[in-house]
């Protein structure tokens, strides 16, 4: 192979030269579908972190890679992606995405469903339907709908536990991420009189901010927030969204109210954009670290080779910017497997500068993605190709957390009966009891009991399917500081 093939522009001027071979059995490509396909193989040759693992395409007669000798034994671009995937150990991130979900739910903020997350809780062998959590300012918030209530029936049919909705492909559960009427009877927490709720999926701005409070506590006041995405806080021109003032307004209330100890609640977090990690990560660490290191990246070769790890490029090392003066010396973060990327990239690099307390759940860590991507839009099909490419490594060399960040604390339990931000809730009691008794945990058994006095008393979650795994990623989206990846005219 040329050595010229290393650079991208010209690899990207070359395969479309190529020639197409139709298959004889099976309805013929499109020639956009085949330049997609052949430029998602590109692009994961040259983008991907894992890019030695990847099969390396024959060259043609005068050298140049021949790309359509490999494609041609697929049927799509998502064909052609996951056949690279499984030559990887650890890429289970890389997707395409054709809609422009992502730009619009994690940069734009969004989304286009109910806004109510389900989720099965055991009863017995089997279990029930419950509302996990409800997002703010969305249809299901709208409609009544509260984090707790149990679902009874859904459009008349009652037949709502886990056996039986799993035999018809977890059709109920679903139902809250479509855009059908949906008429809900539920029954609230501690209840026994039901409600009937009517609910639809449809477009609404996200508020992640789910709840931001102050609490009283022994060790003095406390500051909560329970926060949901990693909604871009800047567009792509670097221009401040009404999310960035959100998050400002809120630091400044905790400031001005001199909290003493902070909960960051991303349980339900699955990520999104790097630059509003970026942002949260500033307000939180201390002062005497305003300008250190937050991370590095790790990148393939050929990036290496663009020069886009020095100082100042798109994957060169990123600095705190701390603007405000909150100087906490903890902080503490609730978190499941829903805490993903995003999420794991803030708590990772305060980790170096502060003591960061992390509590989990069921002996559990967080998802485990130390990893991201940014947007390569195909323009004939208006695809996005998002190929996992770069790694954030915190300030003590650390990065390689694809099994989770583990917590201090790892046996809480999620107290699905109480709404996010009460203090009885067993999340935040178990970080609250630590805050007033030097930093210290109780047992599994002896936080449950003192959550059980005060009804919040955990149930098992039995499991559920898997919804939006685009969300549970980390995205680079200012694409002028990056390489020019269109294809050309």
């Amino acid at each position: 192979m040329k050595k010229s093939i290393v650079y991208i522009s010209l690899l990207l001027t070359l395969f479309m030269t190529f020639g197409c071979k139709k298959s004889e059995s099976l309805e013929p490509l499109s020639q956009t579908e085949l330049e997609l396909m052949d430029m998602t193989y590109l692009y994961g040759l040259y983008l991907s972190l894992w890019t030695e693992k990847l099969p390396q395409p024959e060259p043609l007669a005068n050298g140049d890679p021949n790309l359509r000798k490999y494609t041609e034994k697929f049927r799509s671009a998502e064909e052609v992606l996951e056949s690279l995937k499984v030559r990887t150990q650890f890429d289970r991130f890389s997707f395409i995405d054709r809609g422009g979900r992502v730009s619009e739910e994690i940069q734009e903020g969004v989304h286009v469903e109910t806004g109510a997350m389900p989720i099965y809780l055991r009863s017995g062998n089997n279990g029930n339907l419950f509302i996990k959590l409800v997002q703010k300012g969305s249809p299901a918030e709208a409609a009544g709908l509260k984090r707790g209530m149990q679902v009874i029936s859904i459009n008349g049919n009652t037949k709502m536990d886990y056996r039986t909705d799993s035999l018809q492909g977890f059709s109920n559960f679903y139902k809250f991420y479509s855009g059908e009427n949906l008429t809900l009877v539920v029954k609230p927490e501690g209840q026994t009189q039901t409600r009937t709720i009517n609910l639809r999926g449809a477009p609404y701005k996200l508020n992640p901010i789910l709840t931001s409070k102050v609490v009283e506590s022994n060790a003095g006041k406390v500051g909560y927030l329970a926060y949901t995405s990693f909604i871009a806080v800047q567009d792509t021109a670097g221009k401040k969204t009404e999310y960035y003032y959100a998050l400002e307004n809120m630091f400044t209330d905790f400031q001005s109210q001199g909290i003493k100890e902070l909960v960051v609640d991303l349980r339900y977090n699955g990520g999104g954009a790097v630059n509003t990690a970026e942002f949260l990560a500033n307000m939180l660490v201390p002062v005497a670290h305003g300008k250190a290191k937050m991370y590095e990246y790790k990148v393939n070769k050929y990036l290496v080779g663009e020069g886009l790890t020095k100082e100042g490029k798109a994957f060169g090392p990123t600095n705190f910017n701390k603007t405000n003066t909150l100087n906490l010396e903890r902080v503490y973060f609730l978190a499941t497997k829903s805490t993903a990327s995003a999420s794991e990239l803030l708590m990772n690099s305060l980790a170096p500068y502060m003591d960061v307390q992390i509590i989990t759940i069921n002996n559990e860590g967080t998802y485990g993605k130390p990893v991201g991507f940014f947007p390569v839009t195909e323009e004939k099909s208006k695809a996005d190709i998002y190929i996992t490419s770069f790694q954030m490594i915190n300030n003590d060399g650390y990065g390689d957390y694809f099994t989770g960040l583990k917590g201090q604390k790892a046996d809480s339990k999620d107290g699905y009966s109480k709404e996010l931000g009460d203090p009885t809730e067993q999340m935040f009691s178990d970080a609250l009891y630590s805050i007033n008794n030097g930093g210290r945990y109780q047992s599994a058994k002896a936080s449950a009991s003192r959550a059980a006095t005060t009804g919040g008393a955990s149930r098992e979650s039995i499991g559920s399917p898997k919804t939006n795994t685009y969300r549970d990623n980390m995205y680079k989206f200012s694409k002028s500081s990056l390489l020019n990846l269109q294809l050309p005219n």
